[in-house]
């Protein structure tokens, strides 16, 4: 059965967030190194024609758009509480979609958690629900999970405990799964597989950043975080505008500004807002390397890797720089970056809350960086290793959970 196994892939994102275009790619990565035959993934994505092309390197993937959950779903799953025989699958597309394929991996970061709002996580959980009444073996690959709300706490509690096999990418996550939810069966600490990312040389970037004369200092601008968050809008971004002023008038620094995200389907979530903006109000935008194409994640993370500290709203981006040994400083707006950099570093130090960001705390934070760029390089070197064989354990717990469900 190893051989053409297929796979579905749940609760990810548009490829649009290279944060959830990293996670795919590092993903496949992960489990077609393990497995020495053809595998097939299929993605469920709200982008599915920008996706797949995003992705048109991989020709075993392929992207579907978003099968809802409409009144038949919800009427056979509740006629049918337990299992939903195969025969009856052809009712819903959806359930037809899950039925043609052997295992079903759930990966989308912090996507199973309450931090997008009570309604998209019923979603999420409700497609694992289906997968598994209709028999089907469920991997959750490396998630942030929980806190939850205490409306969501016993959607959650119920699911999750129908996971055959969970890894989770922070200790914060294990600890909240074990003491919160009183859940161990078949949960183990692993690391987020975009540790694991390559990173792509972008040709018409490449002679300007190669180029050492003038230190180049990276921002990864949220406009989603000014939303979770519940920022003001123009105090925040005169925040980072008097910062990229100070550094490359005053101080004579190149600044890299990259939109991680670029999703034109969800409202304020396209970082190209922010970016523009702050682009056109700084003093010396011919010290402002602003790439005008739409990158993909690894040439981001070639970009990255490029500079000589990075400041990152965006986690996956601040995993990008991290994994590459770049010197980073965490912008936070939930748990997820608090709990990568304490189980990195072990401490926090290098981490902002959101609602602290100031121009003269953050210029003493970037100053603090490139002061200690060495030191914190060597610091990085080896937990860089550390996490990658982290993250490379996915792989190995993944072909165990194969083996147990008889693939």
């Amino acid at each position: 059965m190893m051989n053409g196994l297929k796979i579905l892939v749940l609760n990810n994102g548009t490829c649009l967030n290279k944060g959830c275009q990293a996670l795919s790619r590092s993903l496949i990565k992960i489990i077609t190194s393990r497995i020495n035959s053809e595998v097939q993934f299929t993605f469920m994505t709200p982008t599915n024609r920008y996706d797949q092309w995003a992705m048109r390197d991989y020709p075993n993937v392929r992207f579907i758009f978003n099968l809802g959950i409409h009144r038949r779903e919800k009427y056979l799953s509740q006629l049918l509480p337990y299992n939903i025989p195969r025969f009856m699958a052809s009712y819903s597309p959806l359930f037809q979609m899950i039925s043609s394929h052997d295992v079903v991996v759930s990966s989308g970061g912090d996507t199973l958690t309450s931090d997008y709002g009570s309604q998209n996580l019923a979603y999420q959980f409700q497609l694992l629900r289906f997968a598994k009444k209709l028999k089907k073996p469920v991997f959750l690959m490396a998630g942030t999970l929980g806190p939850y709300k205490e409306q969501d706490m016993s959607l959650a509690r119920k699911v999750l405990n129908q996971i055959d096999a969970i890894t989770v990418r922070e200790p914060e996550s294990l600890s909240y799964l074990k003491k919160g939810l009183g859940l161990s069966r078949g949960v183990h600490l692993t690391a987020d597989p975009a540790f694991l990312l390559d990173a792509q040389e972008v040709d018409f970037l490449k002679d300007r950043m190669e180029q050492e004369q003038k230190p180049k200092i990276g921002f990864s601008l949220s406009s989603g975080i000014i939303r979770y968050a519940q920022l003001d809008f123009n105090t925040h971004l005169k925040s980072y505008i008097n910062v990229i002023n100070e550094l490359t008038v005053r101080q004579g620094f190149e600044a890299v500004l990259l939109p991680h995200c670029t999703d034109r389907i969800e409202a304020g979530n396209d970082d190209r807002q922010v970016c523009d903006l702050i682009y056109r109000n700084c003093k010396k935008r011919d010290s402002i390397i602003y790439p005008g194409i739409d990158l993909n994640a690894c040439e981001i993370k070639y970009v990255i890797s490029r500079c000589a500290v990075f400041v990152g709203e965006r986690m996956h981006a601040t995993i990008a720089a991290l994994s590459s040994g770049i010197p980073t400083l965490s912008v936070s707006y939930s748990t997820k970056s608090v709990g990568i950099n304490q189980y990195l570093f072990g401490h926090t130090n290098y981490v902002m809350r959101v609602h602290e960001v100031r121009a003269d705390s953050m210029l003493e934070r970037i100053q603090h960086l490139l002061d200690n760029q060495t030191s914190i390089k060597n610091e990085l070197s080896p937990k860089i290793s550390f996490m990658k064989d982290q993250a490379n354990l996915n792989g190995e717990l993944f072909v165990n959970f194969l083996s147990k469900n008889g693939f």
